[in-house]
């Protein structure tokens, strides 16, 4: 009879964790891309249409949560954790709706934790994360800080099997873009938008300068130092 007990419970408990915790599905990234493409349009955001019907967020969440990622070290897990980035971050807004400038919103990106593949983490950790992981300091390129002068949202979800085509894409449109990327040749200066500053800590300066001239049109001479200026800090909202 103990016995029986036992295993029930045992039964119980794995029956709880499968509920709770799942390998991570492929319809993630098919509803994430669904997601972007519907309420994400040349970088703006329909907040608005999101406020009025959050279902296609609340949808997105138990995914996000509850995916096991244990075993899914490379392209699969930085995909994952890179639209889950800009789905929690675009929640976050949802949350303080109405915002007019998200990187003046105290602990907007290091206090408030998001349930994510079984941990909780701020924005500003999954980031770490990231590129902790997977030294990658593309990622910078394609995560928002939901203002208009940060890097702009995709309007598509990044997916494991098109991801490194993707990143070089994204890198390259941004890179060779005057508001993000600014080259100053009497100043000897390259000037990047004052979203990276806030990550400086992740990159460092040289692979950085490597990084612009893998994707620029034109190389930046040696000696130049990076530099950042104030960008549009109003939200990325698409009125």
């Amino acid at each position: 009879m103990k016995a029986k007990t036992v295993l029930i419970f045992i039964c119980i408990v794995f029956a709880s964790h499968s509920i709770y915790s799942q390998k991570l599905p492929p319809k993630f990234f098919r509803k994430a891309n669904k997601f972007f493409k519907k309420y994400v349009d040349k970088g703006e955001v329909d907040y608005h249409a999101l406020q009025k019907n959050p279902s296609p967020l609340k949808e997105l969440q138990p995914l996000i949560s509850r995916s096991d990622l244990s075993d899914n070290t490379g392209q699969k897990h930085k995909a994952f954790y890179i639209n889950a980035y800009n789905i929690l971050l675009i929640k976050n807004v949802i949350d303080h709706f109405p915002i007019q400038f998200p990187l003046e919103e105290k602990g907007f990106f290091s206090s408030i934790g998001h349930s994510i593949a079984g941990d909780t983490l701020t924005l500003n950790e999954i980031e770490n994360l990231l590129l902790k992981e997977h030294k990658d300091i593309r990622i910078l390129f394609v995560l928002s800080s939901a203002s208009k002068g940060s890097v702009p949202l995709a309007d598509f979800a990044f997916k494991p099997r098109k991801l490194n085509k993707q990143l070089r894409k994204r890198v390259k449109e941004t890179v060779n873009n005057y508001s993000y990327v600014r080259v100053m040749t009497r100043s000897s200066k390259i000037l990047l938008a004052e979203n990276f500053k806030n990550s400086q800590a992740n990159f460092n300066a040289n692979d950085m300068v490597d990084l612009l001239n893998k994707y620029l049109k034109k190389p930046i001479p040696a000696g130049f130092t990076i530099d950042f200026y104030p960008a549009n800090r109003k939200l990325n909202i698409k009125n």
